[in-house]
């Protein structure tokens, strides 16, 4: 979502770790409400998507700031604690020299 800093998470109802952060991203959407976007994207429902996206193992989270761009991809169960942690960079911005 272009305006605000957005997670998408890629999972599937038969991946081992794939619950466990559907419950954390629906967590971190309460906690940061319209601040940034939590988006849990269950491939299972959109074939090709995998493809489209580099998607080798789920979960795969994608992380993207403000301006849509990707910044980050990181594969496997994330702590709220480490969402957080690059939700917050993701928020603050480009850093000036």
């Amino acid at each position: 979502m272009k305006g605000k800093v957005t997670v998408v998470d890629f999972g599937a109802p038969w991946c081992a770790g794939c619950g466990d952060m559907v419950k954390i991203m629906a967590d971190m959407q309460k906690e940061y409400g319209d601040k940034a976007s939590f988006v849990t994207i269950d491939i299972d429902q959109y074939p090709g998507i995998e493809d489209k996206y580099l998607i080798e193992q789920m979960p795969t989270q994608i992380f993207y700031d403000a301006e849509g761009e990707m910044i980050w991809q990181h594969t496997g169960t994330v702590s709220p604690e480490v969402l957080r942690e690059r939700v917050e960079i993701l928020r603050a911005g480009p850093q000036k020299k």
